[in-house]
């Protein structure tokens, strides 16, 4: 259990989480200056390894795991002592948006728009948490040695794991043959 006593993490590690996170928005914003240029072919493959999602179905992704999971996470967080979460199912996750539409047939423009306002809407819901609030914590998985973390710990492992699909994806794109088509993919 959390004690409520304890001193909050500091206003500038919360400012910076969020800008952290804020960072997926901005990427994706850059993103979108190149990727329309982008093969559709380039956009709608899975790496050979078969351990990935497109770019279009990470890009869902990240918009659905803004939209269906973190927020509910936060406010189960919020409401609850201890709630016990579930690391999310990615893909029920994606199966379960659009009524399960195949997200490698969507524009990858109004997929980008869709990670722009979905983590800006998580952002400004984090922004509004209370500063207390930051320090509760949630637990993750069963046994006898469960994973607690408090809401600053997730969301920076959220930060973390979309710095990383990011990076994944540039260099996706880079590899690709895009490069020798003259078209320069920063990695």
């Amino acid at each position: 259990m959390t004690d409520d006593t304890q001193p909050p993490h500091s206003e500038e590690t919360r400012a910076s989480i969020l800008d952290q996170l804020a960072y997926l928005a901005r990427e994706a914003d850059a993103l979108e200056q190149i990727i329309g240029e982008v093969p559709d072919a380039v956009l709608t493959e899975r790496p050979p390894s078969g351990d990935d999602w497109s770019i279009k179905e990470t890009f869902a992704l990240l918009a659905r795991l803004d939209e269906a999971v973190y927020p509910r996470w936060v406010e189960r967080i919020a409401s609850e002592d201890e709630p016990r979460l579930d690391p999310p199912d990615e893909e029920a996750l994606l199966a379960a948006g659009d009524d399960g539409a195949d997200w490698n047939a969507h524009d990858i423009t109004n997929l980008m728009e869709r990670v722009q306002e979905a983590r800006k809407a998580f952002v400004g819901m984090l922004q509004e948490l209370p500063p207390r609030m930051w320090k509760r914590e949630a637990v993750f998985g069963d046994g006898d040695d469960p994973d607690r973390r408090d809401v600053y710990a997730i969301t920076r492992d959220v930060a973390r794991r979309d710095y990383d699909r990011l990076r994944r994806m540039t260099r996706r794109l880079h590899e690709s043959e895009l490069s020798a088509a003259g078209h320069d993919v920063p990695r």
